[in-house]
């Protein structure tokens, strides 16, 4: 009887508990873009400063 009892108060502790959502992560859509527009500044800095290296040489 006591597990019944135990049993019931679970169920009703479960159903007043609110629904909770899964976490859900921000979007890093921006940041993405964000690295590969400085990767991409960086890329053409160096091939610009080894351009003017191998023009002067």
């Amino acid at each position: 009887m006591n597990l019944q009892s135990q049993h019931q108060t679970q169920q009703k502790v479960k159903k007043t508990q609110p629904k909770t959502q899964p976490n859900q992560e921000p979007s890093l859509k921006g940041t993405f873009i964000s690295v590969l527009l400085l990767g991409a500044f960086i890329v053409a800095t160096w091939f610009g400063v080894f351009n003017l290296f191998i023009n002067r040489g």
